[in-house]
């Protein structure tokens, strides 16, 4: 009699069970609760669903259709392993300046650091919740994943999931396989779709174009030009092909530099500087070597200029320039930072008085400023002084034109002079020529 009059229902997930009753003849309590086992529903019963059913069931012309009797619940997943980077993944479209216009040079192909710098938050795996069925069956989540993430001795975990880097590079990334801090990176092309910087050293197989960079702190290796566009490594620097200079372009190291030739470019290092031709270039090192022609422009070293040959049969101007100390361009910003700082500095002290007192202040720290420059080129006229006890210039042949400098003294070639070397004769502040195998 009951199973004509009720129908239990468990839907396919066995998440829901509902109730369709029809009139029928009355059913009791008990005879609700047998029928109601016998479906096998034993879980997330609505208990006030249940009582109200069975006590509807005593009046025979109960009809309804489904209701909802019991319901299961779902099994919650856990939150698989996953790391959260502190740099922007893959190139990007360009940087935005502090203006709010948009650098389109600077697009971090490289994603340079700093030892101890965070590089990313790993977050840990999450256990889910278990559900349950209406008949009883426990429903069990899957088992959250471990991040498949490979880290070497370059990358350290602490406690709190950060991944730091454990020593000066760049971060070499593939999705879920590796994560490491790189001391040498290696770009495969030519730089002409964003600038390029890095702690370490770079090597480039193609060329560096205009108008982008590539800045590296250890040795930079270029294996095609340097066209229009800024190199400038904290090491050595090897430019395989030639150095084509213009506005805003330039070409530094502060160790040795070696390029094939050099075209209306600048061109500076803190150690040797060897090209095989320079024309109408500014070269500037502790050392410049030429294994051939030196033609206009301006040559300046700390020490010793050796050049094949220097200017041209036309006459073009060419000046050589040796006992001058040097000043990088790293060392130039530096300075520049530092007299900017203090004047800031300055500004917002003078800033908590009154007008007069914040002038005195400023002017006190620029008089500090004067000073200081005072003492710099002081020493400059000093260390200028000692450079000249050894400086030399030797050519192999120096055309019309070409003018040797030494302190105060110069020379002006005024015909073709073969195998000649020039030092400073202290002694009589002047120029000493003596002829060379």
């Amino acid at each position: 009699m009951a199973n004509s009059r009720l129908s239990i229902r468990v839907e396919e997930n066995g998440l829901s069970a509902f109730v369709a009753v029809s009139s029928g003849p009355a059913l009791d309590q008990a005879m609700f609760d047998a029928e109601f086992r016998a479906s096998g529903v034993v879980a997330g019963i609505d208990a006030n669903a249940y009582e109200r059913m069975a006590t509807a069931l005593v009046d025979p012309n109960l009809s309804c259709s489904e209701v909802l009797i019991a319901a299961g619940s779902e099994a919650r997943p856990g939150k698989d392993a996953w790391l959260e980077l502190s740099f922007n993944e893959g190139i990007q479209p360009g940087h935005v300046r502090d203006d709010g216009t948009v650098d389109y040079h600077e697009r971090d192909l490289l994603k340079p650091v700093r030892r101890g710098e965070v590089i990313g938050q790993l977050h840990a795996t999450e256990i889910g919740l278990a559900g349950m069925r209406v008949d009883g069956m426990p429903l069990t989540p899957p088992s959250p994943r471990e991040l498949s993430l490979k880290w070497g001795v370059s990358v350290s975990l602490d406690e709190a999931g950060h991944l730091r880097a454990e020593r000066d590079g760049v971060v070499l990334y593939v999705a879920g396989k590796v994560l490491e801090i790189v001391e040498h990176h290696v770009h495969k092309g030519a730089v002409d779709s964003g600038n390029l910087r890095m702690q370490g050293s770079l090597e480039i197989h193609g060329d560096v174009k205009h108008p982008f960079c590539a800045v590296a702190t250890g040795d930079i290796d270029v294996r095609g030009n340097v066209d229009v566009a800024t190199v400038r490594a904290g090491g050595a620097l090897h430019v395989r092909g030639g150095v084509r200079g213009g506005e805003g372009a330039a070409v530094s190291a502060e160790g040795d530099l070696t390029a094939l030739h050099a075209e209306s470019a600048d061109l500076s290092c803190g150690g040797q500087l060897c090209v095989k031709e320079a024309i109408n270039s500014r070269l500037c090192a502790v050392q410049v070597h030429a294994s051939g022609r030196l033609r206009g422009g301006h040559a300046v070293a700390e020490g010793h200029i050796i050049a094949k040959e220097a200017g041209a049969p036309s006459g073009v101007a060419t000046r050589l320039t040796v006992g001058e100390p040097l000043t990088l361009p790293v060392q130039r910003a530096q300075q520049l930072i530092s007299t900017l700082k203090a004047e800031r500095m300055a500004e917002r002290a003078g800033g908590r008085s009154s007008d007069r007192a914040k002038g005195g202040k400023i002017g006190r720290v620029r008089a500090e400023l004067d000073a200081e420059q005072v003492q710099r080129l002081a020493e400059r006229a000093r260390r200028r002084e000692a450079l000249l006890r050894d400086a030399s210039i030797q050519i192999g042949l120096a055309h019309p034109g070409v003018s040797i400098c030494l302190g105060m003294a110069h020379v002006t070639i005024d015909e073709p002079v073969r195998s000649s070397r020039y030092s400073y004769d202290e002694a009589t502040a002047s120029i000493r020529i003596e002829k060379t195998i």
